[in-house]
């Protein structure tokens, strides 16, 4: 209703001087009858002289409709009536939250297609491994290297669904009490085949603790976890996951993270020395587990990360 006034506000001035201007001449020419053709004459002069106004300072707005071909066309420069500077103003933030979509949907497919080639450079290795095996067995397969691959590509499918199920979080979540300690044991005994062939073997110690979560995902954010310190840890040694009333801890002894990569482990597709040197990692896992964690209303930190010990910490809430 403002504006609307603000708009005409012209034109009611025209229509009240028009009033007091013609009684005024009506008064000077003493009764309408001598001369109406000067009533009629003086009414169109203060109409046009307000069309000439009203199209002077509407005419910008008027130009940028006719010649409208992109959404930046749409915006006036220095708009001169009410109208026209909140068109402007309407204008300019439908543009930037045009551009704000595109931005956001250009980095979304740069991250799918970044996505997909390291997928696919993930899986190519262990396919080209089965191959191998296959070719030199000559009838004698070695089914438990072949699993060893197998479970990698299995894996980097899991990698990849839950990336892209990240983005639909809220409509896939189930709120439960979950026993930690019985989480993890599932996790261990899913993932004993990848501790044997690393050489490498759990400790799990602590109280059992209840806490509040979604059991699916907070699995995952673990498993990401468990995952990177069995693939980093030197064989022989051991995995020292330790259970408190507000964290879990997990520690392995390998090669540990270059100072230079700690602050950015937990960025999409960040690898990292270590990865670069060994050609394991995607630069998914860590992101997942943050991600996960952050909707869950979890978190997680790098706790330490000398060649003597790695510990990450992943902290919640007891139920």
């Amino acid at each position: 209703m403002r504006l609307f006034l603000q708009h005409h506000l012209l034109l009611i001035l025209c229509y009240c001087s028009t009033f007091i201007v013609l009684f005024v001449f009506y008064d000077w020419l003493d009764g309408l009858s001598i001369s109406i053709s000067y009533f009629v004459i003086l009414s169109l002069v203060i109409l046009g002289v307000y069309l000439v106004i009203r199209y002077y300072v509407d005419r910008p707005m008027y130009e940028k409709i006719a010649a409208l071909h992109t959404l930046e066309d749409a915006i006036i420069s220095a708009p001169k009536s009410v109208i026209t500077q909140a068109y402007t103003k309407q204008a300019e933030a439908q543009v930037l939250a045009h551009h704000q979509k595109i931005v956001a949907l250009t980095q979304s497919q740069k991250e799918q297609q970044m996505l997909i080639q390291s997928w696919v450079h993930q899986v190519k290795t262990p396919v080209a491994v089965i191959d191998m095996l296959l070719q030199m067995a000559n009838g004698n397969v070695d089914e438990d290297k072949i699993q060893q691959e197998v479970q990698k590509i299995h894996y980097s499918l899991e990698q990849l669904l839950t990336y892209i199920r990240l983005t639909d979080f809220s409509q896939d979540l189930n709120v439960e009490e979950v026993s930690v300690k019985q989480l993890l044991k599932e996790i261990m005994n899913e993932h004993k085949n990848f501790f044997i062939a690393k050489s490498v073997f759990p400790k799990l110690t602590g109280e059992d603790h209840r806490i509040v979560t979604d059991k699916k995902w907070f699995k995952i954010a673990v498993i990401q976890v468990l995952t990177n310190a069995i693939k980093y840890s030197d064989e022989h040694t051991a995995i020292h996951i330790h259970i408190t009333p507000e964290t879990i801890t997990i520690a392995n002894q390998g090669i540990g993270i270059n100072t230079a990569d700690e602050k950015r482990i937990f960025n999409l597709f960040y690898t990292g020395q270590n990865g670069r040197n060994y050609g394991e990692s995607t630069g998914l896992g860590l992101y997942i587990t943050q991600q996960v964690l952050t909707h869950l209303g979890h978190a997680i930190t790098l706790t330490n990360a000398t060649k003597q010990m790695t510990t990450f910490t992943i902290t919640y809430k007891g139920a």
